[in-house]
C-alpha cells in the first residue's frame, strides 16, 4: 500500500549565505508537510555559515527531523554540490532549494501532492516571487526558446494570477525545483562541468527526452532574493551562461536541430564578443570566447556524453521538444548587457 506522505529530501546548497541562510531554514522549519528531511550542503565558505548551521540544526531534530550537514572542502559550484547532497538524500523525492528563499506553510505538500497526481511528471517547480516585492513574480517556470536563451516566464510581472494554472514548462528553475529521486539518478543529475547555471535545463531537457513531463505548481509559492553571489562576479555569469548554454544544445539535439540550432547560437556569440569589443567592455568578450574555447578544447568529452544521452535517453522526437521551446526573438540574446552598464 502507497504510502500517504512519501519521505521528500530537501537540499539547500549554500557559499557564503550566513546572510540570507538562517532565514531560510527557520522558514523551512514551519514547512506543514508530515515527511521530510534536510540535507545542508556547505562550500567551504568563508564566513560563518557552518556554525550558524550548527546552532540550527538541533531545533530540526527537536521535531524528529533529519538534518544532515556536509562539509565540501572546495566550492564545487551548484551542480556538483547539489549532486553531492542528492547522494546523502534518502527520499522518494528530491527537493532543491536556495538558501536565499523563504516559502509558504505548503510549498513542499503542494509540491508532492502534484508529481502524486502523474507518474510521468518528473519535476516541478514552485511559484517564484520576489523577496523584495512580494507581488512581483521571480520565476513561473523555465523555458527555451530553439537557441537555447532560458526565459524565465513572468520576470517582473505583477502577480495578478495570470500563472495560477497547472501547465508544462520546459525546464524547473533549482531555485525552488522538487525531482523523482529516482529519475534525478536514472538521467544523471545534474552535469558537474557546468558547475552553475543551465544545469536543470540540461537535466529536464534529458528527462523531456525521456518522455516525462515537467510542470509548474502555482500553488506551491516560494519567495526568492535573488542574485546575492553573481551581481559580483559578471564575467563569471557569462562564462558560465555561453559556456553551458552551447553544450546543452551539443548534448540534446539531434543531429540535424544541433547544425541547425548550433551554428545560429555561435553566430551570435561571436556577434556579440565583437559588439563588447567595439563598445570597449573587455570583460564580457573576453568571458564569450573563453566559453567557445572552452567548449572545443572539451570537444572530445562531450560528444562522449551527446553519445550517451542520445542512445540511452531518447525516446521523444526532436519534434515534440520544439514544440514547447519559446520562440521570443532576439529580446533575451542581449538581456546580459544589464551587468555590465
Amino acid at each position: 500500500m502507497r504510502k500517504e506522505h512519501p519521505l521528500a529530501s530537501i537540499i539547500v546548497l549554500n557559499y557564503n549565505g550566513e546572510k540570507f541562510l538562517g532565514d531560510c531554514l527557520k522558514s523551512l522549519l514551519e514547512t506543514d508537510y508530515p515527511n521530510f528531511e534536510v540535507v545542508v550542503v556547505d562550500n567551504n565558505s568563508k564566513d560563518r555559515s557552518v556554525e550558524l548551521v550548527k546552532s540550527i540544526k538541533p531545533l530540526f531534530e527537536a521535531k524528529g527531523i533529519r538534518f544532515v550537514l556536509i562539509e565540501n572542502s572546495e566550492n564545487l559550484g551548484f551542480a556538483e554540490g547539489n549532486n553531492v547532497g542528492a547522494k546523502f538524500a534518502r527520499g522518494e523525492y528530491i527537493v532543491f532549494l536556495n538558501n536565499d528563499t523563504l516559502m509558504e506553510k505548503n510549498w513542499l505538500k503542494e509540491l508532492v501532492k502534484l508529481l502524486e497526481t502523474d507518474s510521468k511528471i518528473g519535476a516541478a517547480q514552485s511559484k517564484i516571487l520576489s523577496m523584495r516585492n512580494n507581488n512581483s513574480i521571480d520565476c513561473a517556470g523555465g523555458f527555451l526558446n530553439p537557441y537555447g536563451l532560458a526565459i524565465e516566464r513572468g520576470f517582473m510581472e505583477e502577480d495578478r494570477g495570470q500563472y495560477d494554472a497547472v501547465d508544462d514548462i520546459f525546464f524547473a528553475k533549482g531555485t525552488a525545483a522538487i525531482f523523482r529521486k529516482k529519475l534525478f539518478d536514472y538521467f544523471g543529475g545534474f552535469d558537474s562541468d557546468y558547475f552553475l547555471y543551465h544545469e536543470e535545463t540540461d537535466l529536464c531537457w534529458r528527462m523531456r527526452l525521456g518522455g516525462y513531463r515537467i510542470v509548474f505548481a502555482p500553488k506551491s509559492v516560494v519567495y526568492h532574493i535573488g542574485g546575492a553571489s553573481s551581481k559580483k562576479v559578471p564575467s563569471l555569469v557569462v562564462f558560465h551562461q555561453e559556456k553551458n548554454r552551447i553544450c546543452t544544445l551539443f548534448k540534446n539535439y539531434n543531429f540535424h536541430n544541433l547544425v541547425r540550432y548550433l551554428s545560429f547560437l555561435l553566430t551570435l556569440e561571436i556577434l556579440q564578443m565583437f559588439f563588447f569589443i567595439f563598445t570597449k567592455k573587455l570583460e564580457p568578450a573576453k568571458a564569450i570566447f573563453n566559453a567557445i574555447t572552452w567548449n572545443l578544447l572539451n570537444l572530445k568529452k562531450t560528444i562522449t556524453k551527446r553519445r550517451y544521452v542520445q542512445q540511452k535517453f531518447r525516446k521523444v522526437s526532436d519534434q515534440n521538444i520544439l514544440r514547447l521551446l519559446k520562440k521570443t526573438g532576439l529580446q533575451y540574446a542581449f538581456q546580459r548587457f544589464k551587468l555590465f552598464r
